[in-house]
C-alpha cells in the first residue's frame, strides 16, 4: 500500500505542476501577444496618417519604433509557443490527474482486486508512458508546486 501511496503524491504533484507551468505559459503568450496588438494597431493608424503628409516626424519615429518592437513580440510568441506548450501541459496535468484518481479509489476501496499485480502494473504502464510523454517542467515550477502543496499539507 505504501507503494499506491507514493504513486498517489507523484502524481498530485506532477498535476499541480503541469497545471502552474499552463497558467504561466497562457499569462505570457497574454503579455507578448496584448502588446503586440496594440502595438499593430499604433503602427496602422501612423501608416493611415502618412497618407494625409501632415504627420510629425516624431510620430514616424515612434512608428518606427514599434514596428520593431512589434516585430520582436511577434516573433518571440511564434518562436516560443507559449499557448501550445500550456495546451500540453493542461493535457498532461489531466492525465495526472486521471491517475490520481484511479489511485485514491484503490486507497479507499475495500475491494482487493484493484491491488492485483496486473492493475498496477497497468497504472506503473500509465506513469511510465505520461512521464515520457508530458513536456518538461522547470525547476521553479517544481519548487513552487512543492510549496504550495506543502502549505496545503499544513493547513489540513
Amino acid at each position: 500500500m505504501e507503494l499506491i501511496h507514493d504513486w498517489h503524491r507523484r502524481s498530485q504533484e506532477s498535476s499541480f505542476a503541469h497545471y502552474d507551468a499552463a497558467n504561466i505559459l497562457s499569462k505570457y503568450h497574454l503579455y507578448i501577444g496584448v502588446p503586440a496588438v496594440g502595438f499593430s494597431a499604433i503602427i496602422g493608424t501612423t501608416i493611415f496618417a502618412n497618407f494625409q503628409n501632415t504627420v510629425n516626424p516624431y510620430f514616424q519615429i515612434a512608428a518606427g519604433f514599434f514596428s520593431i518592437i512589434t516585430c520582436i513580440l511577434i516573433g518571440l510568441q511564434t518562436f516560443m509557443k507559449f499557448e501550445e506548450r500550456a495546451t500540453m501541459h493542461r493535457s498532461a496535468g489531466a492525465a495526472y490527474g486521471s491517475i490520481r484518481r484511479e489511485l485514491q479509489q484503490i486507497i479507499y476501496s475495500a475491494d482487493e482486486s484493484l491491488l492485483s499485480t496486473e492493475h498496477l502494473n497497468t497504472i506503473r504502464e500509465k506513469f511510465d508512458r505520461l512521464s515520457e510523454e508530458s513536456p518538461h517542467i522547470s525547476e521553479n515550477v517544481w519548487n513552487r508546486t512543492e510549496l504550495k502543496l506543502s502549505k496545503y499539507k499544513t493547513e489540513a
